[in-house]
Formats: C-alpha cells, sequence, structure tokens
C-alpha cells in the first residue's frame, strides 16, 4: 500500500467518524425541569405546554410538542419534559382552577385564572412573545416560572 494511499484512507476514516459524532450529537437529548411557583391556591392543576416554535405559542396548546398536567403542593409545581431534543424552547404555564382544561377569561380577554412562561417575562398588553420566553438547551435545564394573577 503506497503512503498516498494510507493517507487517503486515514482521511476518509477521520471524516467518517467526525460525520458519526456529529449524528449522534443532533440526537442528544436533556430533561428540562420546571418549578411552578407563587399560585394563590391549592386548588385545581397546572398546564404546561412545551414550544420549540412561535407557533401557537402561548394560547394554542395544540401547537406544542409535550404538555403535562399537574397535581398543586404547596402552591407549587414541580414537571419534568424527559428526554427533549437538544433546541430551543418556550413554556407556558396556566392556573386551571376549576379544571376545565381551558383559562377562563373576562369580557376583555384577559386571563381569570393565573398564567406564565418560561423566563418570566415582563407583563405587556397582550400574551408574552415566544422570543422573550425563549431558552437554550445543551444540558438538563432547571427553570422556575412564577404565576401571575391579573
Amino acid at each position: 500500500m503506497t503512503n498516498s494511499l494510507k493517507h487517503s484512507l486515514i482521511s476518509i476514516f477521520v471524516v467518517l467518524i467526525s460525520f458519526s459524532g456529529f449524528a449522534q450529537s443532533e440526537k442528544a437529548t436533556v430533561n428540562i425541569i420546571v418549578k411552578v411557583v407563587d399560585l394563590r391556591s391549592n386548588n385545581g392543576k397546572v398546564g404546561l405546554t412545551l414550544f420549540n416554535t412561535e407557533q401557537g405559542f402561548p394560547s394554542e396548546p395544540d401547537n406544542a410538542i409535550a404538555k403535562k398536567y399537574i397535581e398543586i403542593k404547596d402552591k407549587t409545581v414541580l414537571a419534568t419534559f424527559e428526554n427533549v431534543p437538544i433546541g430551543k424552547y418556550a413554556i407556558a404555564a396556566y392556573h386551571d382552577e376549576d379544571e376545565d382544561t381551558e383559562i377562563e377569561t373576562n369580557w376583555m380577554g384577559i386571563p381569570k385564572e393565573g398564567t406564565g412562561s418560561s423566563n418570566n417575562p415582563k407583563s405587556r398588553m397582550g400574551p408574552p412573545r415566544y422570543k422573550d420566553c425563549e431558552f437554550d438547551t445543551r444540558q438538563t435545564k432547571e427553570l422556575t416560572i412564577k404565576m401571575k394573577y391579573f
């Protein structure tokens, strides 16, 4: 075997190894651990929706890639989204006090039940924007969402 052939084979081998490592990292997953605090009561449950796009965020749970509906204990909720591919996400939360799986609103569309989202953006007119709630996952992520009532 000639030296040039050996070098070519080694180069091909190195390239193949680097591509296989890239493919494995693309499939890497993490857990997202969410703690929801400042609930005004233990009544009902908390709905959590995990989005990987701004489409439908935060009010269209059918566009979420994962959902949780969690019991409240001591005015707090703990939940884990497991095996989530590494990427960018945003989480919307609501306190479903009457357990009808919908956010109750007044005649102006303002929620009567608590709402919250990742990064706890400042309140403004209307729902929070995805870009204000978005976070990146490269490793297990722990978030605290503060429930707000209007």
